[in-house]
């Protein structure tokens, strides 16, 4: 059965907090499942994915390559992003002016020049 943010109990340490990960253990009534914790800070967390993703933080660990330049990543998302560099991908269209964009979040940005409307205010 899939829970949608429950509250977990981690049963090693006893923390407890909302998740957006499904328990992975039953106790009566109470959800509880292991939680991961930093060795360098005290970051938490359900998911050893992100564990090992957040570790890369502290190591400086950088395993994925481009395999056109010298550079490494943390992350295999900022590798693919890297990558439009070399082939220049802008897949990211205004729909207003037809600019295009390597990022998702630069085309956001570049929304509200259209708009007028800012995220934060000076």
């Amino acid at each position: 059965m899939k829970i949608n943010n429950p509250t977990l109990s981690c049963f090693l340490c006893a923390a407890s907090r909302s998740s957006s990960y499904p328990a992975t253990k039953d106790v009566g009534k109470s959800r509880q499942a292991r939680c991961y914790h930093c060795n360098f800070c005290d970051y938490e967390t359900y998911n050893t994915s992100h564990l090992k993703r957040h570790n890369r933080i502290h190591t400086g660990e950088r395993p994925f390559q481009c395999h056109l330049c010298p550079k490494k990543f943390s992350l295999n998302s900022t590798l693919k992003n890297h990558l439009r560099i070399h082939t220049g991908e802008r897949p990211y269209k205004c729909r207003v002016c037809s600019r295009s964009f390597t990022q998702w979040t630069t085309l956001k940005d570049h929304m509200h020049t259209h708009t007028g409307e800012w995220p934060f205010k000076c």
